[in-house]
């Protein structure tokens, strides 16, 4: 049976292990473990079908057909060379299939999918230079009756709970309407869950994932832009960006004679999964 979880409910609180020093990754991995963890327990289809918008490392798919015998996938990016590190990674196990992959804008993405023809889709880091309604249709008209969705965004409320001893910079940075624009990110948890209500679709699980971490060096800078879930929605640039000029990006902050640190950022992740009805 599918395990439903109303909206009405506080939002789960997935448990944090103590990360060893400079290990950002951790978040990211969190966000990893509970979209799977919920698309396990209630993903029941023998053969499912499963489209990927935002492929990333591939690791969904990946656990899906580890976990429940996910083979007949399609991984979708605008970014070729990501696809083909996609390939590169899977190709490296003999025991998976190799997804069917696409290059592909969000909004070319019904080109190469038919409608109504997927048991599950996931949406994962999806509203940066995207609207976030967009993306939610999207979904809607790729997935199949009684299909799942599994959304995952940051929220709003990381940017605002940002502090540091440069309140400025940080305000200049984050708090521009060009920035907020090209990040259609939701208020909070509450609120996109609220959004992905009106559209007609039945919250099925969600969870939360909030965590304030502190970073006190320029190396800590570094390590969080590399691995942390937070910057593939707020600083999608930087997901995509060359080691090198990531590292220019980093020195450059040198420059402030301020003291910059302590910063704490509020990592605020939303995980949902939705039934289409």
């Amino acid at each position: 049976m599918i395990r439903n979880q109303t909206s009405q409910q506080k939002p789960r609180q997935e448990p944090f292990n103590t990360p060893t020093p400079q290990d950002f990754g951790y978040i990211k991995r969190l966000v990893h473990k509970a979209s799977v963890r919920q698309l396990t327990c209630n993903l029941l289809n023998s053969a499912p079908r499963v489209v990927d918008l935002n492929i990333k490392t591939g690791s969904t798919l990946i656990a899906l057909q580890a976990s429940i015998n996910a083979t007949k996938q399609i991984g979708i990016s605008s970014c070729q060379t990501t696809l083909n590190r996609v390939s590169d990674a899977i190709r490296q196990s003999k025991d998976l299939a190799i997804p069917r992959l696409i290059c592909a804008s969000p909004n070319d993405i019904k080109r190469h999918v038919q409608p109504n023809s997927s048991d599950c889709v996931i949406a994962h880091f999806m509203y940066q230079n995207n609207k976030r309604d967009q993306i939610i249709k999207l979904c809607d008209g790729i997935t199949s009756e009684n299909g799942l969705i599994s959304f995952v965004s940051n929220t709003q409320k990381a940017i605002h709970h940002t502090k540091c001893k440069l309140p400025k910079l940080i305000q200049a940075i984050f708090y521009s309407s060009r920035f907020l624009q090209q990040n259609d990110l939701p208020v909070n948890h509450a609120s996109h869950i609220q959004d992905v209500e009106s559209h007609g679709f039945q919250i099925i699980d969600q969870c939360a994932i909030q965590k304030e971490i502190v970073l006190n060096s320029y190396n800590d800078i570094k390590s969080w832009l590399l691995n942390s879930a937070w910057t593939s929605d707020l600083l999608p640039r930087f997901a995509y960006t060359q080691n090198s000029l990531l590292f220019l990006y980093y020195q450059c902050l040198k420059l402030f004679k301020g003291n910059l640190f302590p910063i704490k950022i509020q990592t605020d992740i939303s995980v949902i999964l939705a039934k289409k009805p």
